[in-house]
This record gives C-alpha cells, structure tokens and sequence, in this order.
C-alpha cells in the first residue's frame, strides 16, 4: 500500500466516498439516503466494534469535516452511549491529552488521515497500528461505516444545514463587529 499526496491522484485518494457527484443524494431519493447509514452500520459495525469506539470516529471526523450539526448529533450519540466526558472534551487534542487507550488512538489518527487533517491516503503504519487491535473484518466492518458516515459530514450533504451557523460565541462577536464598521 503506498502513501499518495492529495494532489498527486485526487482521485485515487478519494475514491473511499462515492457522493462527489451527487451533492443532492438526500434530497433526490431520501429513503435511499436513510437506509445507506443503517446498511453500513448494519454490515458489521455494530456487531463487531464497541459504540464507544464508533462514538468517538464520528465525533472527531465530524470536527475535521466542520459540519456543526454532525458535531452537536455525534456528541449527543457520544454521551448516550457512555464515553467519558474527558474523551469528549480532548477527542480534538488526542495526541497529548493521555485519556485514550492504544486502540482509540490508532482509530483516531486513521479517521484523521481519512478525513483530511494530512491530506493523505492512509500511510502503512496507520493500518499496521488499526491491525494491532482489529480483525480484518473488523477493519473492513470500520471503513464500510466510515464510508457511510462520510456521505453525510465529509461530502457536503449536511454542511449545507451549517452555513450561516456560528460555531462559537466568537464568531458572533466577530461577525456584529465588522458589520458595525
């Protein structure tokens, strides 16, 4: 498996979500765009991997992906199944915070090499990591959820729900201030 650079195959590297060309999915065939998450959650998610686990990849690619509602959604999902308000507080700065296992880490940096924090395929390391704690099924059962998920907050068919939506109470401030100039 090689490490491609996002400019160098765009389309080799993105290959992994198949809704580029369809940013009006939901709207289009809307039973189709529900049944596309239970599939993929269906398919072995849910049976395989721990929802705390899956709580916490949607979250942080939620955060990488900007979609304000997805975030609000998986953080709500995220304290409904159990996970610590210390992960949900440092799911963001998991690097430093030492609140997350081995296997919630190697879990974390694949969704951040997936989502686009380094704009780069998913190097050999980051898989050899997922496989110190995963079956190879579990691994397929994960990237078949993270292949659902991404439809909703990594192709823009949520982000539209967020324009206009201020992330902070900053950005609000910010905002009244340069109208008022």
């Amino acid at each position: 498996m090689e490490t491609v650079r996002f400019g160098e195959a765009y389309e080799r590297v993105t290959s992994y979500t198949s809704c580029r060309a369809y940013k009006d999915f939901a709207r289009l065939i809307p039973h189709a765009a529900a049944l596309v998450n239970v599939a993929c959650f269906e398919a072995g998610a849910s049976s395989t991997l721990d929802e705390h686990l899956i709580a916490l990849l949607d979250l942080r690619a939620s955060q990488i992906n900007g979609c304000l509602l997805c975030v609000r959604h998986y953080l709500c999902r995220a304290r409904s199944v159990g996970v610590s308000m210390a992960k949900e507080e440092h799911v963001g700065a998991w690097r430093r915070s030492g609140v997350f296992s081995p296997c919630e880490e190697a879990v974390l940096s694949w969704a951040e090499h997936l989502a686009g924090v380094f704009r780069l395929s998913v190097p050999d390391a980051v898989w050899l990591a997922l496989q110190d704690y995963f079956s190879d099924a579990q691994i397929a059962a994960l990237f078949m959820y993270w292949n659902g998920n991404e439809l909703w907050s990594g192709d823009d068919v949520l982000r539209c729900c967020t324009v206009g939506m201020p992330t902070s109470a900053d950005s609000v401030s910010v905002s009244s201030i340069r109208e008022k100039r």
